[in-house]
């Protein structure tokens, strides 16, 4: 076997050789992402950070109408989880949400 032929065969060999290895690498990654995929569940499960506190918010209020928290607590609560809450508002514009001598939903009731 001439000289040419037998550098001609080693570059082939590893040419081939190669390219096995760049496929198991690339299947080896695409398993990797997959599996990660398929632990971490659907994206329509996960939900959005907006639907989150949204929902963190619902949950802390019927806590609040249900008398368990306190209207204080409720707002001290509602400035960590509701973005929009952070920015300081004043309140003497705005209408009371609660009736005349009614201030929480314990005086509603009575």
């Amino acid at each position: 076997m001439p000289i040419a032929e037998k550098e001609v065969t080693v570059v082939v060999s590893f040419l081939m050789s190669s390219l096995v290895l760049i496929a198991l690498v690339a299947g080896g990654i695409a398993v990797i992402v997959a599996t990660r995929e398929k632990a971490r569940g659907p994206v329509a499960d996960r939900g959005d950070c907006d639907e989150t506190w949204e929902q963190t918010l619902a949950e802390y209020k019927n806590l609040r109408d249900r008398g368990v928290l306190s209207e204080d607590e409720y707002r001290r609560i509602k400035t960590f989880v509701d973005p929009s809450a952070r920015t300081p508002t004043t309140n003497a514009d705005k209408p009371s949400a609660y009736p005349a001598g009614r201030t929480t939903p314990e005086d509603w009731r009575n």
